[in-house]
């Protein structure tokens, strides 16, 4: 069967998954980003405090400038990166949330009997093999479903053939139930 593309229109498919997502990546950005700053200043502050005794004035206003300037450049970088990682996360997670969420949906329709479904996903979504794996599984249980149906109607034909006995009456009660549980 063609893969036909399939267009998403909610932001959010497993909110908790997508959600978990970002917070992990948006908490290593922040992480990553006071290592940054604790860095840069333990570097500057050792070099500024030598040098402070010769030129206390001078050093300290450059100081009060570098500091702010790291710490606005930091919270900059930090914003953007935060929202480009946010924009990234959605992008890779609809990746894998949404064939996901569609797996979910057709286990949900075989776990009710109904083999006859059938799911598309796009060409670059992960997770492909497994919905063809899973599509190959639900064929072979809808045949193996079929072949069963078949033998319980040639076992019921070759009963009513036989005679009307009770024992023949009980089986195919049995059978009756049976193929309907199938």
């Amino acid at each position: 069967m063609p893969n036909k593309p399939v267009s998403r229109r909610k932001i959010f498919i497993k909110r908790s998954f997508q959600g978990r997502f970002i917070a992990w990546i948006i908490g290593l950005i922040i992480v990553f980003g006071l290592c940054s700053a604790f860095i840069v200043y333990a570097l500057i502050s050792s070099d500024l405090t030598t040098q402070s005794f010769s030129a206390h004035v001078n050093i300290e206003n450059t100081w009060q400038r570098l500091g702010l300037s790291i710490l606005v450049g930091n919270i900059i970088s930090a914003v953007i990166a935060i929202l480009m990682s946010i924009i990234v996360v959605l992008y890779i997670s609809h990746k894998i949330a949404g064939p996901l969420y569609r797996l979910e949906q057709l286990f949900l329709q075989v776990g009710n009997g109904d083999y006859d479904v059938a799911a598309q996903l796009r060409s670059s979504d992960q997770l492909l093999e497994l919905l063809e794996s899973f599509q190959h599984m639900t064929m072979k249980l809808k045949k193996r479903r079929d072949q069963q149906h078949r033998l319980l109607e040639e076992i019921n034909h070759q009963l009513n053939q036989a005679t009307d006995d009770e024992r023949i009456k009980a089986i195919q009660s049995k059978l009756k139930q049976l193929e309907d549980m199938l």
